[in-house]
């Protein structure tokens, strides 16, 4: 049994190298595998980054889509019949690339499964990392993100691929579709991958949350369906409204608001995450850029 990598890439020039310098790193003389980048229409330097790479396929995207569809382009091409999806800016490890070929034989018996799990921090973590990313709880996650999944052919044929319409969250759905298909979900630590793109100061975090939170307001169904939008929605209404009320001289109104909406956070907080108390103000206060980012996303016009 072999290997095809999809890597899709948009704007990856900061990162794309040492991820395939790594990936060839790790699993050279393990087994055959292929690596397929879907270069999406980049309008940095990606693509000649990219072209002066050996071992590996580029399909290049001149008009960019979907990362979902970017997905299902390299699906498309891959000749193997065990998949694994990883994202540009992401460093695997040796302790990945032994999990995979010890996975191998389970995935050829057994086909009918996905596994991976959550991204562990970059290598060298900002403080946002080391706050909000090490400390969230992986208990009851019900997705594997696809930017560090494992699959086979026989799941993505039998789902017919990612959706390409999704902006964000395409790795719920995938692995919401599989589950209702009989898909097993195997979510393994052992697949451990450093995730280089996480935000490293306020504004980034700000502009990724933002990011994720469009694909909650496609509609008002997504919108009243997602607790995450719900919660952030009221979070940021009371926040603002005990601000207008402070300044109109309803003193105690506000404080009683402001006091509600920090409860409210602090207990999101408690519920969400592993920490240690040297930690917890600096969740609580990302608790609320998160809430900030994630409701503004409604004013925010989605694109690809």
């Amino acid at each position: 049994m072999s290997v095809s990598v999809i890597i899709p890439a948009h704007n990856e020039a900061s990162y794309i190298e040492p991820t395939i310098n790594r990936l060839h790193q790790v699993l050279a003389n393990r087994f055959e595998y292929e690596v397929i980048v879907v270069e999406n229409a980049s309008t940095d330097e990606t693509r000649s980054i990219l072209n002066n790479l050996a071992k590996l396929t580029v399909i290049p995207v001149d008009n960019k889509v979907t990362v979902s569809a970017a997905r299902n382009v390299g699906i498309e091409a891959a000749k193997f019949p065990i998949l694994a999806f990883i994202d540009a800016d992401v460093l695997l490890t040796i302790e990945w690339a032994e999990e995979l070929e010890r996975q191998i034989d389970s995935l050829q018996r057994a086909p009918l499964q996905i596994t991976g799990c959550r991204y562990v921090l970059s290598e060298q973590p900002s403080w946002i990392e080391r706050s909000w990313f090490a400390h969230m709880r992986a208990s009851g996650t019900k997705y594997i993100n696809s930017g560090n999944l494992v699959t086979t052919r026989q799941v993505v044929d039998l789902i017919k691929g990612f959706d390409p319409g999704l902006i964000t969250g395409e790795d719920v759905d995938f692995c919401g579709r599989a589950a209702q298909a009989g898909v097993s979900l195997i979510i393994n630590e052992r697949f451990k991958a450093h995730h280089e793109g996480y935000p490293k100061d306020l504004s980034s975090f700000f502009a990724r949350e933002l990011w994720h939170g469009t694909g909650d307001f496609r509609s008002a169904k997504t919108f009243f369906r997602s607790k995450v939008a719900l919660f952030s929605v009221a979070i940021t209404s009371l926040t603002l409204t005990s601000a207008l009320l402070l300044i109109a001289g309803h003193t105690m109104v506000s404080i009683s608001l402001l006091g509600a909406a920090l409860f409210a956070n602090a207990s999101a907080v408690n519920s969400r995450f592993r920490y240690r108390f040297s930690f917890y103000l600096a969740i609580v206060f990302l608790h609320l850029v998160y809430c900030f980012a994630r409701s503004t996303a409604i004013f925010r016009r989605q694109q690809i």
